[in-house]
């Protein structure tokens, strides 16, 4: 609250985009959706989100990072996928199986 408190002060005629992260269990996976109110992704930039550098000319560190989580996700069995929501924001669901895949080691016990 703080944060946002002081950011408005910052900027007093701009609207602060708000950021939900939920975490949820399903039969044999766990969900983890991130949902905002921003501006919102068309779905030809949805579709470029997991490509590295989508169309930009100009290459950056920007633009490799949803690449690599799609890469590591679908390693870990799972899936991955961004759009649009009604309310004009984005959602960004990660789906991850509960058990590890088939040949990843068994994690070490800690202590």
């Amino acid at each position: 609250m703080q944060c946002n408190a002081a950011l408005k002060l910052l900027w007093p005629r701009r609207e602060l985009n708000k950021t939900w992260v939920r975490v949820r269990g399903l039969n044999d996976s766990v969900l983890v959706s991130i949902e905002d109110t921003g501006v919102g992704a068309s779905s030809e930039i949805a579709e470029l989100l997991f490509t590295p550098f989508g169309k930009r000319a100009q290459r950056s560190e920007r633009g490799f990072c949803l690449f690599i989580a799609n890469y590591l996700v679908h390693e870990l069995g799972g899936r991955i996928e961004a759009r649009a929501c009604e309310h004009g924001g984005s959602l960004l669901e990660i789906e991850l199986p509960e058990a590890a895949p088939r040949g990843a080691p068994e994690p070490s016990p800690i202590g």
